[in-house]
């Protein structure tokens, strides 16, 4: 089996090859705003994370005007199916003895 070297492997090379610094310190108040975002919900916004946000926004828009046009249609479509089934109870026509 043959072992090809992963991003991660490469990377790892990349960092111990690196000279080493000394008295590496990070930027003035870097720790307070990595603090301040972590506090803040939903972190950082990205694309992906923002369209699905919306995404269930929209679907919950979606959901309830589709409960309003269910309601505002309902009645006048169910007395519709009963005379649907009224006229496909009666005989079409009407029958008669042949007597021969």
């Amino acid at each position: 089996m043959k072992h090809r070297r992963t991003e991660w492997e490469r990377l790892v090379a990349a960092a111990r090859l690196a000279p080493p610094t000394d008295g590496a310190q990070a930027p003035y108040g870097f720790a307070t705003r990595v603090a301040a975002k972590a506090e803040i919900p939903g972190g950082t916004q990205d694309l992906p994370a923002f369209f699905a946000r919306f995404s269930w926004r929209a679907l919950s828009v979606a959901a309830v005007i589709m409960g309003a046009a269910v309601l505002t249609t309902f009645k006048p479509v169910a007395s519709n199916l009963a005379d649907v089934a009224a006229s496909i109870a009666e005989p079409p026509v009407e029958m008669e003895e042949v007597s021969g």
